[in-house]
């Protein structure tokens, strides 16, 4: 049988071999699927599941719509893909290449060529453009959604910065203003990425572009942000300017490299799978991941690091820095 590809990073897409697979018949199955393969460490309860998915509905119409769907994704993708009890649900790892779960290996390695094909992997954000325009009530898939996505860009901003630093360590720097290029795509306000692009650039004794590239940092922060660049990278172009660049890797300092951290559980626990998708519900699958009844994270920046700080609206982020408040994300 050919090699089943599930991409969940960009657009969802799933391909059997060379024919791409479409006859989900229903977004809720497609979410299903990107919820198990990525939660894949561990079997997930049907109660758990059904909460999920279907948080309007009672117990029992909720579970038939679980059993249906699971029934779907079967028909679609083969039954082996799923390991099923009449209390679980799980992913089975070994039938199917996800290219999160490939990414997010890869970006452990320490080895160059592992972590550009991690980066050549990210071909955007976790599922593009996704959403289940038919559940309004869906919050939780949403929060999960939504936070697994942030987590992926994270990693993917770090495995560039650290292709950039090992590119510029053996002498290639316009290898390395590649990878940054592509930081900056992904993040325009990483102000570490570009102070690596003006350092790139200088190193390769193009001072025009890399004080071109300074421009373009301090225009992104003052339009974007309203916000004056670093000290740091203000001092980086003065040295450019005066022609006065230190050796590499003391210009960009390599040494002590900015690294962006988001403080976020890796996966939410799966449910008891004892628990009623009515107990389930009311306990909230959002406080029984985060610990808090009533609470929700907000997106913030303690520059240039991101973190999580807690609010009252779910999915608003603003950005702090100096004790003063920055536009969101």
């Amino acid at each position: 049988m050919a090699e089943l590809l599930v991409r969940l990073l960009g657009t969802f897409q799933v391909q059997q071999g060379e024919v791409e697979i479409s006859r989900f018949r229903g977004d809720k199955v497609r979410a299903l699927l990107a919820y198990l393969a990525v939660e894949s460490d561990r079997p997930h309860s049907r109660a758990a599941l059904a909460g999920l998915l279907w948080p309007d509905l009672p117990d029992a119409p909720a579970l038939r719509n679980l059993t249906q769907a699971v029934v779907r994704l079967r028909e679609a993708l083969g039954a082996e893909v799923l390991e099923t009890t009449r209390q679980d649900v799980r992913w089975r790892r070994e039938v199917a290449e996800v290219d999160v779960t490939i990414v997010t290996l890869l970006a452990h390695s320490s080895d160059l060529a592992d972590l550009v094909r991690a980066a050549d992997l990210y071909r955007g954000e976790f599922l593009a453009g996704f959403r289940l325009a038919d559940c309004s009530e869906c919050e939780d898939f949403e929060a999960w959604m939504l936070l697994t996505r942030e987590r992926l860009l994270q990693q993917a901003l770090t495995v560039l910065q650290t292709v950039a630093e090992q590119r510029l360590a053996a002498g290639h720097p316009a290898d390395a203003a590649e990878a940054i290029r592509r930081q900056l795509a992904l993040d325009p306000w990483r102000e570490s990425a570009h102070r690596q692009l003006m350092g790139a650039l200088a190193a390769t004794g193009d001072r025009a572009a890399a004080l071109a590239a300074y421009a373009r940092c301090c225009q992104v922060l003052r339009d974007d942000l309203d916000v004056a660049p670093d000290d740091e990278t203000q001092q980086l172009a003065e040295r450019i300017e005066a022609g006065d660049i230190p050796r590499l890797t003391a210009a960009l300092g390599l040494a002590a490299p900015e690294r962006a951290e988001l403080v976020v559980a890796a996966s939410p626990p799966s449910a008891s799978p004892t628990r009623s998708v009515g107990a389930a519900r009311r306990a909230g699958l959002w406080s029984h991941w985060w610990g808090g009844a009533g609470s929700s994270p907000c997106w913030s920046s303690s520059w240039p690091a991101r973190t999580m700080v807690w609010g009252q609206h779910p999915y608003s982020c603003w950005r702090a820095s100096r004790g003063s408040a920055r536009p969101g994300c």
